[in-house]
């Protein structure tokens, strides 16, 4: 049984020491890639679903890649907002070029078909598929007719629930939703952005949200600016069905520390 592991919205820094928000995310993410080779047997693919490199800088991506191909397991990018498309074809080689600039692939593992779809908008922090693209997912997804799929793309095609990062989504959810309403072999769809995991449906097509490998956002903006979670990430179990789990990193350390209401004291880790 394949085992897919997402890894979300590193927001990775070139320094290796550099913190962001408070948080060493070079670290987190070197720590939550080790605790997931420990839960699980093997991981076959791990697909990187946004968000990769916080600076955009060449040599952050080089250093992401260098860190995966250690672990001997192919790797599939997709852009997020905070990204430089080039910076990832560069250091990541194997991703297939589009010829139009994007960013996507098509992998089959274990009669499981792995699709990602490219839905940055440069200089914008909402998402868009196109028409271009959503006519290329259209002909992949009838060349796989009744494939068991998974979707990957970077911005949530549903409302998450807060208000702010909802303004940030997948702009034309609509015509993804109208496609899929055809492919009922679309086990799920799994994004980023939203720093937490999440759970809903595009009409009966399920939505996965991961947690970020690096900070974690609330569900509402009334809850603060940060979850008081440790960073995690999505495995995906590719049997007879779907089955999927969030994994954790059990210290919490690393993350920035809510400011204690009036006769409270701040979280200590356990």
């Amino acid at each position: 049984m394949p085992i897919v592991l997402q890894l979300s919205d590193p927001h990775l820094l070139q320094d290796p020491n550099a913190r962001l928000r408070e948080v060493p995310t070079r670290q987190t993410l070197h720590e939550v890639l080790s605790l997931a080779f420990e839960r699980c047997a093997a991981i076959d693919r791990v697909v990187l679903t946004g968000d990769l490199a916080h600076d955009e800088t060449p040599a952050t991506y080089v250093a992401l890649e260098g860190l995966l191909r250690t672990r001997g397991v192919e790797a599939l990018p997709l852009p997020g907002n905070h990204d430089d498309r080039g910076a990832i074809a560069t250091a990541f080689p194997r991703v297939a070029g589009a010829g139009d600039g994007t960013i996507r692939f098509v992998d089959v593992i274990g009669g499981w078909c792995l699709i990602g779809l490219d839905s940055q908008i440069p200089g914008e922090d909402a998402g868009r598929l196109g028409p271009d693209q959503l006519e290329w997912l259209r002909q992949t997804l009838a060349t796989h007719v009744g494939m068991p799929t998974v979707i990957f793309v970077h911005h949530p095609p549903i409302p998450t629930g807060h208000p702010v990062l909802d303004d940030m989504g997948l702009l034309d959810a609509d015509a993804l939703a109208s496609m899929l309403e055809a492919t009922p072999w679309v086990a799920a769809i799994c994004h980023g952005h939203i720093h937490r995991a999440f759970e809903g449906r595009l009409g009966s097509t399920p939505v996965l949200g991961a947690p970020s490998t690096a900070f974690q956002f609330p569900a509402h903006p009334d809850d603060g600016p940060f979850e008081f979670l440790p960073p995690g990430a999505r495995v995906l179990h590719l049997g007879s069905t779907l089955r999927t789990e969030v994994i954790r990193l059990p210290r919490l350390e690393w993350l920035p520390r809510p400011k204690p209401k009036p006769g409270e004291s701040t979280p200590t880790a356990s």
